[in-house]
């Protein structure tokens, strides 16, 4: 008695609410299965709360469908606690709404969910806290919402053993971040905080971490240092942080991090050199730091990067001849925006080991030795210089 009551209150919501009828998306909902069928795409689609009936009397009727997506839309604390009742999904995405802690606890109850995103919402600390105690969540992105105590906040979700991934971007956590060095998360977002060296070098004993984003924080070289010594890290975001080339140096003996990104900070030649005696990193970006010509050619000796990025540096025409010479290894190089010449240019297009390489950018233009048929030249439209080349058939945007 109690479904068939469900049902006829779905269908007659249906059919008398105005928004049901005006709004496109809900009109064509079945034009948004996505994705062989297992997920609704109803991304900015200018929802409100009084279209979700009709989405669940949908999904109710498809129960093939695993995943719902509805972000950017009107979707607030009502609407919530109406989809926190479907037991169906495996996944909601309801990223950039308005739904607060009522709707987030709401959520929490759903024993069903294993990925749930409420980046830019505002969930609040008592949403927060409510998340961090479901049973079934695995994935949980809280990206840029609105917590006034980090630390009750951190503490609660490095409790939660079922997490793998967690989301923490641009919620001004501090040293809160040192409970979730704790965790046995093993992908953690914490961008654009406010995390100095004492929340970073609680992570030097983690042995769980294997991904780590903490971008644009107040992470100098002992904090560096210490997330350089995680024993299970593999990727490794630093960028727009306060490292140098003490920092960098810790980085020299990791021998599990084969991607680290340390772009935006202070390192110059020393950095580099140090960096170049590192056996395991496959990817490394170097943007926008004090780099010259002694750290590229250091760099040249490395035996395991495949591609390295210095873009934005102090690199001129010694640099890139001492790279071209010294290289055997490195497949991939972007140097846009240094003080390479004419002469480096051509030492770098004329790499034999080189299958890319992107000097967007730099003083000079260069003579190639190799035929056309494996490569390929492509020139600043409005400078008439090269701006890069694209060696044995590789077909990567250069410069733009």
């Amino acid at each position: 008695m109690k479904k068939i009551l469900c049902c006829t209150f779905l269908i007659s919501s249906f059919m008398i609410t105005p928004s049901f009828a005006t709004n496109v998306c809900i009109k064509d909902i079945r034009n948004h299965i996505q994705n062989d069928g297992v997920t609704l795409n109803m991304s900015m689609c200018h929802l409100h709360d009084s279209n979700i009936p009709a989405i669940i009397l949908f999904l109710s009727q498809h129960k093939e469908i695993l995943v719902l997506d509805l972000t950017e839309n009107y979707i607030n604390d009502t609407g919530a606690m109406l989809l926190a009742k479907i037991n169906s999904l495996k996944e909601f995405d309801l990223a950039e709404n308005q739904i607060g802690s009522e709707g987030a606890m709401a959520l929490a109850k759903n024993n069903t969910i294993q990925a749930l995103v409420l980046n830019y919402n505002n969930v609040g600390d008592a949403g927060a806290i409510a998340l961090a105690k479901n049973n079934s969540i695995q994935y949980l992105e809280l990206a840029s919402n609105q917590f006034s105590d980090t630390y009750d906040v951190t503490q609660n979700l490095a409790k939660d053993t079922n997490l793998i991934e967690l989301n923490l971007d641009d919620d001004h956590i501090t040293e809160g971040a040192i409970y979730l060095a704790q965790s046995k998360i093993q992908s953690l977002h914490l961008a654009y905080n406010q995390i100095s060296d004492i929340g970073a070098s609680a992570f030097i004993d983690n042995k769980t971490l294997q991904y780590l984003w903490i971008r644009s924080n107040k992470i100098g070289d002992a904090g560096a240092s210490a997330l350089a010594r995680m024993s299970a890290i593999q990727y490794l975001d630093l960028s727009a942080n306060q490292v140098g080339d003490a920092g960098a140096s810790a980085f020299g003996n990791t021998n599990t991090l084969n991607d680290l990104n340390l772009s935006a900070n202070q390192i110059g030649d020393a950095g580099a050199a140090a960096l170049a005696k590192n056996t395991a990193i496959v990817y490394l970006d170097l943007d926008y730091n004090r780099i010259g010509d002694a750290g590229l050619s250091g760099l040249a000796t490395n035996t395991s990067i495949f591609s390295l990025s210095l873009s934005i540096n102090q690199i001129g025409d010694a640099g890139a001849l001492a790279f071209a010479n010294k290289n055997t290894t490195i497949k991939e190089l972007y140097v846009e925006y240094n003080h390479i010449g004419s002469a480096g240019m051509s030492a770098l297009a004329n790499d034999k080991f080189l299958e890319y390489v992107d000097t967007t950018g730099n003083d000079g233009t260069f003579k190639s030795n190799f035929s056309t048929n494996n490569k390929t030249k492509k020139y600043d439209s409005d400078f008439m210089k090269v701006a890069c080349v694209k060696l044995n058939g590789h077909d990567k945007s250069c410069g733009q």
